[in-house]
């Protein structure tokens, strides 16, 4: 076995390389681990050495005699930006790495470290010119898609190519036909794609076999584009066909499609996805549908029959459609019934109580799955608090639910409260109640009697005109509780409820992580008191107190050496008008002298 003090080489950019890595017995049987000391050797040789010169390591000649299998042990314990940052070392190293890779550059196991430089540097230079075959940069955020396809042009041997989530936003139809082009040998590219709906470029790069789009995100069509965008049908039809030489459909390699930028500019929105979703080569995972032209009962219930065929689709968001009362209980019926859906998002549509009671039966429904329902602005009242009340009192696997910007008042949150504090037990974590102006202090009452009972993790009551009275018993609640993040911002509590809710944050047992005060007329009294008690607190990760105006605490008070209190935007005080001293009327005159 190697030791690096074996090793009869002068202190040279090579010898420190070696006594980098550490070549003891112990390196070389241990699997690798992304913990390793290994890690980053070459960056601190690539100090000492420049990386133009290669002929200045003397002890290179004595790495050729090494075997390849000990450079194997090494390399495998290093990330692909590592090796690659070694192989500018020396032309021995350049040339073991490039014998390492075979013939594929897999970057996407070390993406939080690859740069444009570095896969410029190797693609195009001599080490990997023409070997290529395999491409995976998955991943790589800080990579440039117009780096990523210099690389590829730079091969043309590319058989396979991974490009998900390259840099910011996705590729254009226009930049995969481009590297398809040039890549005459290329067998499968995994990519996602945004075009701006169904132009022909895109439907183009649908018909080729090597494409698998991950994912797919359509805008708006501008002025002036090809009127056939508009028009999602050849789009369906496209993601349907089969290529002729055989394989699976494009649908097959979609998991997630967005078309919530549309705007309203796509025609047909609902009728594409029902027809996407239909049958069970279809494998989306998440689709989302916002800004469509109030839909009519028929496109719901043709959404409907889609997803009682479908067994995939996890997550569903068709926020802002204008999908009416009548829409959404045709739709309800096929989520009670969907094996695998676990979120469902319908804000800002009119679908009032009765839409929400058709959805509450659905959440018990044999078999169903959803765990996260979003309805806010929805119209939604107290008939509809009662309705998903008496679901999650029987055992609906709800976790969280959205009832933000609604009409509910103390009545209707007395009857979740029932269910949340039930016996029984109840699924629900997560509970947003923010912007029900109507909840008042009463319906905070009920909900802090039914926290000590409840598994309610989260809370939010901003905008909810509390006030400063109930925040005592929120406060005791909290202590017996396991709430973990409270917003009780816009409620006008004061320095009263700030004070209330000081003692608590100083309490043992108390599990906040996250408490939100923003805009809540608290003073310097009740901050310090609110900071005074993070001292002896140990959970609490931030204390938000922006926008409260008078707040000014300084490093006397300790918030401005503790970094979980946030202060952000306090808006000035209003100033006394300034005295004119030049000014010589007689009014002023008189008024200087009784001053006098």
């Amino acid at each position: 076995m190697l030791s690096s003090s074996a090793l009869p080489l002068r202190r040279s950019g090579v010898s420190d390389l070696v006594d980098a890595f550490d070549l003891s017995p112990s390196v070389l049987d241990a699997p690798p681990n992304a913990s390793s000391p290994v890690l980053s050797p070459a960056t601190h040789v690539l100090k000492h050495i420049p990386d133009d010169d290669v002929e200045a390591v003397p002890a290179a000649s004595f790495l050729e005699r090494l075997p390849d299998d000990a450079f194997a042990a090494v390399l495998s314990h290093l990330g692909a930006v590592d090796q690659l940052l070694c192989a500018c070392v020396c032309r021995t190293l350049h040339d073991v790495v490039a014998r390492s890779w075979e013939d594929s550059l897999l970057l996407s196991h070390d993406a939080h470290r690859a740069t444009d430089q570095l896969l410029l540097r190797l693609t195009l230079g001599r080490m990997a010119r023409g070997f290529v075959r395999v491409l995976d940069v998955a991943g790589c955020e800080l990579l440039s898609k117009a780096a990523v396809t210099s690389a590829a042009l730079a091969q043309r041997t590319i058989q396979e190519l991974n490009g998900t989530s390259v840099g910011p936003g996705s590729w254009t139809p226009e930049q995969l036909l481009r590297l398809i082009k040039a890549l005459q040998d290329l067998r499968v590219l995994n990519a996602d794609c945004k075009a701006n709906g169904a132009t022909t470029p895109l439907l183009r790069l649908l018909a080729h076999p090597a494409v698998r789009l991950r994912k797919l995100v359509l805008h708006r069509p501008e002025r002036g584009d090809d009127p056939q965008a508009h028009d999602l049908g050849a789009l369906a039809a496209a993601l349907k066909r089969k290529p002729t030489v055989g394989g699976e459909a494009p649908e097959a390699f979609l998991r997630d499609v967005d078309l919530g930028q549309s705007g309203g500019g796509l025609d047909g929105g609902f009728d594409f996805i029902a027809r996407l979703l239909s049958g069970e080569e279809c494998k989306v995972r998440r689709l989302a549908l916002c800004g469509s032209r109030s839909p009519p009962v028929e496109a719901l219930s043709a959404l409907g029959a889609a997803l009682e065929t479908n067994r995939h689709l996890e997550h569903l968001s068709l926020g802002c459609n204008f999908i009416s009362e009548a829409g959404c209980t045709a739709l309800a019926a096929a989520v009670a019934a969907h094996p695998t859906l676990q979120s469902l998002s319908l804000e800002h549509n009119p679908i009032q109580d009765g839409g929400v009671a058709a959805l509450a039966t659905a959440l018990c429904g044999p078999g169903s799955r959803l765990a996260s329902l979003s309805l806010s602005f929805t119209g939604a009242k107290d008939g509809a608090c009662g309705a998903i009340a008496t679901r999650l009192a029987a055992g609906a696997p709800l976790h969280s639910l959205d009832l933000g910007g609604n009409i509910v008042s103390a009545e209707g949150v007395a009857l979740l409260a029932d269910a949340i504090g039930s016996p029984s037990g109840c699924a629900l974590r997560v509970l947003n109640l923010s912007a029900n102006w109507r909840i008042g202090p009463a319906g905070a009452l009920a909900l802090a009697a039914a926290l000590p009972s409840s598994e309610l993790r989260q809370l939010r009551l901003a905008g909810c005109a509390l006030g400063a009275a109930p925040c005592g018993r929120i406060a005791a609640a909290i202590a017996r509780s396991m709430l973990e993040l409270l917003d009780l911002s816009h409620n006008q509590i004061g320095d009263c409820g700030a004070w209330d809710l000081a003692w608590v944050l100083a309490e043992p047992r108390t599990r906040l992580t996250h408490l939100a005060l923003q805009s809540n007329d608290i003073e310097d009294d009740g901050a310090a008191e609110l900071v005074a008690a993070l001292e002896a607190n140990t959970t609490l990760e931030l204390l938000d107190l922006s926008g409260n105006g008078k707040v000014t605490l300084d490093a006397e008070h300790g918030a401005a050496a503790d970094r979980r209190v946030k202060l952000g935007f306090q808006p000035s005080r209003r100033k006394k008008p300034a005295t004119n001293e030049h000014n010589t009327s007689p009014a002023a005159t008189t008024m200087a002298q009784a001053a006098a």
